[in-house]
């Protein structure tokens, strides 16, 4: 379909000239032509756009890709205007619209949405349990982790955090959660690096060493997504 072609067209000049067209192309009865201009849009960096694009992520009558596409470009032109329309996605009953808006808030790096990620780390699908996991890790860094120091000093941080763990889980009981014998051996093996200097660039966790919540990610992310201890050492 010419409208369609024209559409995606548009979107790889990246001249701004073409937006009011691409925004008008947003209502088209078509449902192609709706999916090539939300996407040419996110391509093109003018915010005149969003509410456009909420419009279309916000009907659910539209056609998953078409929301999906529209909370993708959402996420690419930065704007936290769309902050509440994303979170409110989490919640669709389409997992690709969850999955496309977790990773959208992450580009957005609103503290707003570290509660509705956080919840969407138990998102039955796996896409969207990484996606909002990402999100997190970018909202984090976003807020001023420092990479600037040193391992010695990183995993000295680390001991303390244990040790305040250690007592916590003696105070509460929890230990089907995990165990303070498995804390007291991660502290130790701390303990052992801070005076050797050195610690390992990457470990991997199936528990958060810091808060025992069970990490059910396809990988370690580099901050535990439910407490934001970071995970993940790098030098």
């Amino acid at each position: 379909m010419k409208r369609a072609v024209a559409a995606k067209s548009l979107g790889e000049t990246g001249d701004n000239i073409a937006v009011p067209h691409l925004i008008i192309a947003l209502s088209d009865s078509v449902e192609i032509v709706r999916v090539n201009a939300a996407e040419a849009l996110g391509k093109l960096d003018n915010k005149s756009a969003v509410p456009g694009l909420i419009k279309l992520l916000s009907d659910s009558n539209n056609l998953w890709l078409v929301r999906c596409i529209s909370a993708e470009s959402l996420g690419k032109l930065g704007d936290t205007g769309a902050v509440t329309v994303l979170i409110k996605a989490l919640s669709d009953e389409l997992w690709p619209v969850r999955s496309a808006s977790a990773e959208a808030l992450g580009k957005l790096k609103d503290d707003s949405a570290i509660p509705h990620l956080t919840k969407a780390l138990t998102d039955p699908d796996e896409s969207v349990r990484a996606n909002a996991a990402q999100a997190l890790n970018m909202i984090r860094e976003k807020r001023g982790v420092s990479r600037q120091i040193s391992a010695s000093v990183e995993v000295e941080h680390e001991r303390k955090l244990l040790h305040t763990t250690i007592e916590g889980v003696k105070a509460s009981g929890i230990g089907e959660t995990v165990s303070s014998g498995a804390i007291s051996g991660k502290r130790k093996e701390l303990d052992s690096q801070v005076k050797m200097g050195i610690h390992k660039q990457e470990e991997t966790f199936s528990v958060c060493p810091y808060c025992g919540k069970e990490l059910k990610l396809p990988k370690t992310p580099r901050f535990c997504p439910y407490c934001q201890e970071k995970l993940l050492i790098e030098r």
